[in-house]
Order: structure tokens, then sequence, then C-alpha cells
């Protein structure tokens, strides 16, 4: 954000610095000692629904949790933050007026007295509702991985060949094999519903068969036959056909459904790397591709490089046209910046209306002008929005990385955007 002019008034800084505090991105309040609420802001009361005039100088913070969140803000919350004089990232739900609860984390700062007693505790509460979600929901998928790895390794009674199948391929030669063997038939074969033709029906003179349908949770998948040219089978060998039935169905449920979670949890962690306005790399994703790019040896005379790419003035067009608008630029900037770079390198969304570029093989010439394409491509890039096409401005920081460490680089490439918004915006900057 554009720093306030000198020339502005006293009074519209303060008011601007009031407006930042009572609808921050964060709930804020104020309590004495005893946590007496003697002030909240406006987005405290939006999420939770309680009048301030219902909370200062009547109600104390710790009366707004659940009971598990007060007896831990009394024996824990509380005496940390009179020992060490701050707390951080503590995971509390907060009661709204409708008796409902919205998860946070909580930070704090206890302010002392010239004395050094406790004045007062500035506390900042964060929504976490999406990542209580998404935990929930994550802890949920590896709840049910460890029950169907359980019942996996229950089914596995069968031979060791058949233990040791862990595809559906695999399983069904084991499977195959296993028959022939315990049986010394001449011929074994296994069909399933879904993927193979029917066996077909023996034939005169095709000597005796044994066929058992293969049924998993009340439905049959398929068939398992052996086959004897000549002589017929015992009732025992047909029983241990029988017998051979049920685990061999299972064990191929058993893969099948191991197969699916595999592919669940391949998307999850997709999803968990993934921006889901953009789907460019999200910020984990990119810290880990920027830092095994550092670790490349450098060769050539070249080193890894990054670029901070930050949209200019992007509140404005969430401020005029909506945040639907916002969205659809902030999509349209990436297709462009994608276009920028290859299979080599790596994009994403760093964070709200920036984007961070990594190449893992650079000069500061190249950078500088890889940098300035990415700025040209934003400043080219359309949104279509009801009809209008949208158009924004970038200003770009890059940085060579110079043998320091990821965090090093990053503040580089920071300080070269500052420079180049401080210049007039839409340019790019390259750090010395």
């Amino acid at each position: 954000m554009a720093p306030v002019p000198a020339s502005a008034p006293r009074d519209e800084a303060a008011d601007e610095v009031e407006a930042l505090y009572e609808d921050a991105p964060c709930a804020h309040l104020v309590t004495l000692p005893d946590g007496l609420i003697v002030r909240v802001n406006r987005t405290f009361e939006r999420w939770t629904g309680h009048d301030r005039a219902d909370l200062v100088g009547r109600r104390r913070f710790q009366d707004l949790v659940t009971t598990g969140g007060r007896i831990y803000h009394e024996t824990h919350l509380a005496p940390m933050l009179h020992l060490q004089g701050a707390v951080r990232e503590i995971a509390l739900d907060v009661r709204r007026a409708d008796g409902t609860t919205v998860p946070v984390l909580l930070n704090a700062v206890l302010v002392r007295d010239g004395d050094g007693g406790p004045l007062r505790v500035r506390t900042s509460l964060v929504d976490c509702t999406e990542r209580r979600q998404y935990e929930t929901e994550l802890r949920a998928a590896r709840d049910r991985e460890g029950v169907l790895r359980r019942h996996a390794e229950r089914l596995q009674r069968l031979t060791g060949e058949l233990a040791r199948s862990h595809t559906m391929t695999s399983l069904r030669a084991a499977i195959v094999a296993q028959v022939a063997d315990a049986l010394d038939c001449d011929e074994a074969a296994l069909a399933l519903h879904d993927l193979d033709a029917p066996l077909p029906a023996p034939g005169a003179g095709d000597g005796d068969a044994v066929r058992v349908a293969l049924v998993t949770d009340g439905h049959e998948i398929g068939a398992m036959e052996a086959r004897l040219r000549e002589g017929a089978f015992s009732d025992a060998e047909r029983e241990l056909v029988h017998a051979f039935a049920g685990p061999c169905a299972q064990a191929l449920h058993r893969v099948r459904v191991l197969e699916e979670l595999d592919a669940r949890s391949r998307q999850l962690e997709r999803l968990a790397r993934t921006d889901v306005l953009t789907g460019l790399a999200n910020r984990r994703a990119l810290e880990e591709e920027v830092a095994a790019l550092l670790r490349t040896p450098a060769r050539g005379g070249t080193r890894p490089g990054v670029a901070l790419v930050d949209l200019d003035r992007f509140k404005a067009v969430n401020d005029t046209h909506g945040h639907h608008a916002g969205d659809a630029v902030l999509s349209a900037v990436a297709a462009a910046l994608r276009g920028c770079v290859d299979t080599t390198g790596a994009v994403g969304r760093w964070g709200g209306e920036e984007f961070l570029v990594a190449v893992p093989a650079t000069t500061p010439e190249a950078l500088a002008a890889l940098a300035q394409r990415l700025r040209t491509a934003v400043s080219g890039a359309r949104a279509i929005v009801d009809g209008a096409a949208l158009a924004v401005t970038a200003s770009v920081g890059a940085a060579v990385h110079d043998g320091g460490t990821l965090q090093d680089l990053l503040r580089r490439a920071d300080a070269a955007l500052y420079r180049a918004k401080d210049a007039g915006r839409d340019r790019a900057t390259l750090a010395g």
C-alpha cells in the first residue's frame, strides 16, 4: 500500500488507522489483565454476532470461549502470558451470540505499566474455520486409510504370493497361479465382470471343471475356474476352490480399494500444494521447489534466481468491480505468468496478489530480461468481467542467488520489488 503523503491531514491519517483497526482481516480486542473486555473491533462483532455494548466493561474474554477453552485459558494461557509477556498461535473456539462457535488462533501481548505491572492485554484472533475443516478432512482421510490398511492386512491370509501382491495385475496372476498349484490342475482362469469377457462355458469332452463366483459385499464381481483335461476333482478339491473364492474376492477388493485410496491421497496432496483459484503452485509448494533449486549445483556461470511479481493497486479492482472481478484478474495474470516460464522453472501464487517465479539457472542479465517479460505479460493480460476487459500492471523485484539462504534470497527480491513500487510501479528491478 502506498504511504500516506506527508501533506495529508493528521485526522485523515488517524481515520485510516482507526478504519484499519476496526475492519482488519483479523479480530482485535483489548482486555484488562483479568480478562475484562475494554475494546473490540468491528471484525470481532461481525464474526461473533456480539455487540460491543454488551461486551465492553461487562464480559470477560474467557467467558466467550468454550468450556475447554476457558479451562485452558485459566490454567495455561493466562499464566504463560503473565510469565512470558506474549503467547502465539493458541487454538480456541469462540462462542458466537447464536451459540455456535468459530475456531480461531489467538495471539496476545501483555502491556505493562512503568513499574512492570500488568496493564492490559492486546489480543488478535485469526479465523481458522477453513484450516480446521481441512485438518478435519485430512484426519478423516488418514483414519480411513488406516482402517482400510488394517482391513487389508487381515485379508492377507492366503499364500505368501497373494500377500505380496499389491496391484491388480500381480494379484490376478498370483490368484491364477495359486489355484493351479493348489489343485494341480491343467488350467486356471479368472474373469472380473467390469474388466474381462465372461469365462466360456465348458464344452463336451473338455474334462472336469469347477467354477465359483467371486463375491464381495453381496455383489458378484467375477468368477474363478479350475479345469482338468482328464479325470475329475475330488470333493476335497472342490471344497478348496470354494474356500479360495472368499479370500481371493476380498484380496481383489482390497487391491482395488488401495489403488483408489492411493489416487485420492495423491489428489489430496495435489490440492494441498495447489492454489485453488489460479491452479498454480501455492506458497508451501513454491518454498519446497525454490529450496530444491537452490541445492542445484551452479554450472556454466549460471545460478538460480527468483522474481516476485506484485499487482499494482489491486485493491482498487476489488473495491470497484467486486471480488469476482479480482478473482478473474488473478486467474488471467496466472495464465500469463505461466506462459513466461518453461518446465524447468516454477511459478506460483505467493499470497494475495503476489506471485513468485523461480528459474534454476540464470544470470543477472537473463533474470532482468525475464522480470521485464513478466511485467509485460501482466500488463497484457485481460480478464473479461461482465463484458468489460480489466487489466492491471505489476511491479517486479528479482534476485539471483548469491550463496545465501532461501530467506536471504527472498528478502533481496522483496527489497527490489519495493524499489520498483517506490519508483512509480509497473517496473522491474533487479537486486544488486
